[in-house]
């Protein structure tokens, strides 16, 4: 269960970011990779990507399960307050596009309150380029 708390002064940080005409594209996918531990079966773990219109990688996570709706908004928040070496400065986007629509349904108003427009996009090129 995510702290309500720490999400809130999350958005309140974030909130205060400068905003930048760029376009931020995410999703979560299932790995092409199996992890097996020794006492247990092997599994793929779900990978969150999140890059930036020049193909920048703003975040990037794996884990064993995939992520709810509002792991994905704490993913972005956090992309967006301190993005991985190599993403660039803190800042907001002007859009971000997700390709699962249930995850543009549920985030939308959150990032919109941010000034953060969310959209869906069945294909998303920028990401498709980078894992070709």
């Amino acid at each position: 269960m995510l702290d309500e708390k720490r999400i809130g002064i999350l958005r309140k940080k974030v909130s205060r970011l400068k905003q930048r005409d760029e376009y931020w594209e995410g999703t979560i996918r299932l790995g092409r990779m199996w992890i097996a531990d020794d006492d247990e079966s092997p599994y793929r773990p779900y990978v969150t990507l999140i890059v930036c219109e020049n193909g920048a990688i703003i975040s990037t996570s794996v884990v064993e399960t995939r992520p709810a709706p509002a792991q994905l908004f704490e993913s972005l928040l956090r992309a967006m307050r301190r993005p991985v070496l190599g993403g660039g400065r803190a800042r907001r986007p002007k859009i971000i596009y997700l390709d699962d629509p249930d995850h543009v349904t549920a985030l939308a108003p959150q990032l919109a309150a941010l000034e953060v427009r969310c959209e869906h996009r069945r294909r998303l090129p920028v990401i498709e380029e980078a894992s070709a």
